[in-house]
């Protein structure tokens, strides 16, 4: 399975209504790893740290069952559709973002881009962006211009009513996913704008499980039920973390991060974990520290899960989602509001690593201490993980 990819889909799609070329207009050019900095704004990675804990521990809450979310994703996406936005609108997602100098931002999120990015044979963690822009709607520049330099993007000047752009567009998404990942669009003449990212990501677990190790045994659900899984079997040394009613321990990948697993006590519910912000903060970088040999045991699973976001956004954003949204600095001549928000995500893992895959769509109608320990990581019973690179969360997702 190590070969397989691991994907982040985000879909923006903008229905909006008045570029007038057919196809491709410019192609990104992703960075090389020449252009990646040493360090990124302290307040971007404090903003999207913030960002994650906060949706997180929100979403989470309100979904029962086995979920998954994105956040890097959702957040990629509503920072390219702030930077389209003005007045009330572009303040109150400021808010949402954690945005402090709007000035910024755009170049904040590049650099983070430009971070994050790899892109070799044996690891991937590669975000790519499109705008696809209906004939004849007039687009600011100043916007295009942004969401080439800053958030890579490619640009397509197209017929949304035609089968065609439905065609092409699925066809982007095939090849910035490795084929993981399929995008089905209907035709629809009353869309002007459809923007797309994507974020690829693919790697090994550093010290990789014996797949003769493999055996099955039960887990313990949520619900008081039994289910028979094949467990993953490793012993190796590293650094667990005790808190009130959990234990914290990380499964480093070979280049892009760890995949770090909460699991708690057994007499404390899954959900206890991420009751807010703080208590999922220090479920994931808080505690004690042990230097330990750590005995995993690991349920290959594999996860699908799909969140609706409108109710929970408009909450937040109330303006987006109104008749007075202003996308002025995206558009010069058309008006429009948010309608509906969506992800869907899926993640599995096996011996020799992980994949994953989400998209999150956006669409926009027009209007008017150190202890020498042996300690077991049996995860037979609800469990929290989450993906992470540079400490920022990828993914995230309870197994119950």
């Amino acid at each position: 399975m190590y070969k397989k990819i691991a994907v982040i889909g985000v879909v923006l799609s903008l229905m909006l209504s008045g570029c007038s070329m057919t196809g491709l207009v410019v192609r990104a050019e992703y960075p090389s790893s020449k252009e990646r900095p040493q360090t990124v704004d302290e307040s971007m990675l404090q903003a999207v740290q913030e960002f994650s804990l906060e949706t997180s521990a929100e979403l989470l809450g309100k979904n029962s069952g086995n979920t998954l979310y994105s956040p890097l994703s959702l957040y990629y996406a509503l920072a390219m559709t702030a930077e389209g936005a003005a007045g009330t609108t572009r303040e109150e997602m400021n808010t949402l973002l954690g945005v402090d100098n709007e000035e910024n931002f755009a170049q904040n999120c590049g650099d983070l881009y430009r971070y994050l990015y790899r892109n070799q044979d044996d690891h991937v963690l590669q975000i790519a962006n499109s705008l696809w822009m209906q004939e004849g709607v007039e687009f600011r520049e100043e916007y295009q211009q942004q969401m080439k330099d800053n958030f890579y993007a490619s640009l397509y000047a197209v017929d949304f009513g035609a089968q065609q752009t439905a065609e092409q567009m699925g066809k982007w998404v095939s090849e910035q996913t490795g084929g993981l990942l399929e995008y089905e669009y209907i035709p629809d003449p009353s869309r002007i704008l459809t923007l797309l990212n994507t974020v690829w990501l693919k790697d090994a677990w550093q010290t990789q499980f014996v797949e003769a190790g493999t055996q099955d045994d039960t887990f313990y659900h949520q619900d008081g039920t039994e289910t028979q899984l094949p467990f993953m079997h490793l012993t190796d040394e590293g650094m667990v973390y005790q808190g009130e009613g959990w234990t914290r321990a990380s499964l480093p990948l070979r280049t892009c991060g760890s995949i770090v697993f909460v699991l708690p006590d057994e007499d404390v519910s899954l959900t206890e974990l991420y009751a807010d912000a703080n208590v999922l903060a220090e479920a994931l970088y808080g505690g004690t520290s042990t230097s330990a040999e750590i005995s995993w045991s690991v349920p290959k699973i594999r996860i699908e899960s799909t969140l609706e976001l409108r109710d929970y956004l408009e909450e937040k954003i109330p303006t987006a989602f109104s008749m007075e949204a202003d996308l002025s600095a995206m558009l010069k001549e058309t008006s429009g509001y948010i309608s509906d928000v969506r992800q869907k995500a899926y993640l599995e893992w096996d011996e020799e690593g992980v994949a994953a895959a989400a998209y999150t769509e956006v669409s926009v109608n027009e209007s008017a201490a150190r202890i020498d320990a042996s300690i077991p990581m049996q995860l037979n019973r609800p469990f929290l993980f989450a993906v992470m690179t540079e400490d920022l969360t990828v993914f995230i997702g309870c197994y119950t």
